[in-house]
This record gives structure tokens, C-alpha cells and sequence, in this order.
């Protein structure tokens, strides 16, 4: 998603990823696309990132549903935290429809499913996480199509 936010928008980006697999996949992209020069990556623990500026757009996918609740409120804390006063946040999960529960319910019995923790959310659920922890939300949606999500757009609420 960020590269597509960089082509569009233009700008930079800083990627942050505990993962140094996953920010060597996203270093590799952002050379095959040339836009390795405009983004910083930053091996991290989300929890504990703390940058020295807020930036105009913080978005994840694939990321807090693999929290527990307090957890995920927490880490949707850190992004509105992360934002600066004229910044927004977009937050994009699995949504819990029947192609989601078929595929992973397959994908586990044939032992293919990761064993880590995740939990889909419909946009209604991700909106209340997401005001409960402070972001006043602009938009919520639910993509259409097999690769269903739910996304939420909005912005800090101590400083709307």
C-alpha cells in the first residue's frame, strides 16, 4: 500500500517492521519500483516506536489483528499518536466473511494456516476500536471481492 500512496501522492514514507524479513521484502519492492531512496525502514517493535515528528498519513494492514483487544486499542493509540496535526490514519484488517472462514478453516486443517493469532474484523467492530482509542473516524469500509477488508479513515482525536 505504500508504494501505491507514494506513486499517487508522491512524498516519503518510513516503514517500520519488528520483522527484518518483511522490511527486506519491502526493501527489495521499493528498489524494483525506485522508490527506495524516499523511504526509510526501521526494524521495531510498533509498541515502542516513537518517532522525533509526526507524520501526515500512519496506516497498517495486517497488523493489529494480531492482538489481543487491549492490545489492538493500544497499537491503535500508537497510530493516532504517530500522526500530526493535520495527519490521518488508515487501518485495514481481514474482514470475518464466509471466504475468509472457509479458506482459513481449509488452510488449518491441511496444517497451512500460521499459527500465530489473528482476528478478523467487520467495519463496524473496527470503527468502535478505532474511537475507543482515539481517532475521530471519517470513513469506514468494507472492500468488495474475495480479498474482503475492513478500513477505517481517520484522524487523531486530540487534535480534531
Amino acid at each position: 500500500m505504500t508504494l501505491r500512496i507514494l506513486k499517487k501522492f508522491g512524498g516519503s514514507a518510513t516503514l517500520v517492521d519488528y520483522s527484518a524479513q518483511a522490511l527486506n521484502v519491502a526493501k527489495r519492492n521499493a528498489l524494483r519500483e525506485g522508490f527506495s531512496e524516499r523511504i526509510s525502514f526501521i526494524q521495531d517493535d510498533a509498541f515502542n516506536f516513537f518517532p522525533r515528528r509526526g507524520y501526515d498519513l500512519v496506516h497498517s494492514g495486517g497488523l493489529i489483528e494480531h492482538f489481543p483487544m487491549p492490545l489492538m486499542e493500544q497499537l491503535v493509540r500508537k497510530h493516532a499518536n504517530c500522526a500530526n496535526a493535520h495527519g490521518y490514519v488508515v487501518l485495514m484488517v481481514p474482514a470475518p466473511i464466509w471466504w475468509y472462514k472457509a479458506m482459513r478453516s481449509f488452510l488449518e486443517v491441511v496444517h497451512w494456516w500460521p499459527k500465530d493469532f489473528e482476528m478478523p474484523l467487520n467495519k463496524e467492530k473496527l470503527k468502535s476500536i478505532a474511537e475507543r482509542s482515539g481517532i475521530k473516524v471519517l470513513k469506514s469500509l468494507q472492500s468488495s471481492g474475495l480479498a474482503r477488508a475492513s478500513a477505517i479513515v481517520g484522524v487523531p482525536k486530540h487534535l480534531a
